[in-house]
């Protein structure tokens, strides 16, 4: 599995979020990767709020 560059994007966990910060295109390219990943689990995450720096993911039904 290719590794993502965390380097320019925070990543903090909240219960049901996942807020992401920092460089536009790093935060988009990791909320995209992390969609894609739990995409078929019990607990998908979708887009909740989108930023220029800041991103929200909400794990939905």
């Amino acid at each position: 599995m290719p590794q993502s560059d965390n380097s320019q994007c925070r990543v903090r966990y909240n219960g049901d979020e996942i807020v992401l910060k920092g460089a536009s295109e790093a935060i988009h390219r990791e909320a995209e990767r992390i969609i894609r990943r739990f995409a078929c689990s019990g607990t998908p995450y979708r887009m909740a709020r989108d930023g220029k720096h800041r991103v929200v993911l909400r794990a939905g039904d």
